[in-house]
């Protein structure tokens, strides 16, 4: 989603809901949970629990990211 001149990351509820942002950043990745997102922000990696919107930096100052994702 973009908004206010940067991307934005929200969810949606496929019931029908609005679309609630939880976030700013781009790519965002799915964990296998359903609940917890990866997304970047500049050269910075986060995870957010898509529930409470707690938001943790795991990764920073590697330059640009770009598309994230999960592995064991």
């Amino acid at each position: 989603m973009r908004g206010g001149g940067g991307f934005e990351v929200a969810v949606v509820d496929p019931g029908g809901g609005a679309a609630r942002v939880i976030g700013t950043g781009e790519n965002p990745v799915w964990g296998a949970d359903s609940r917890h997102l990866l997304f970047t922000e500049g050269g910075d990696l986060y995870l957010i629990d898509t529930v409470n919107a707690r938001r943790t930096k795991i990764l920073d100052g590697l330059g640009r990211i770009s598309e994230p994702s999960w592995s064991r």
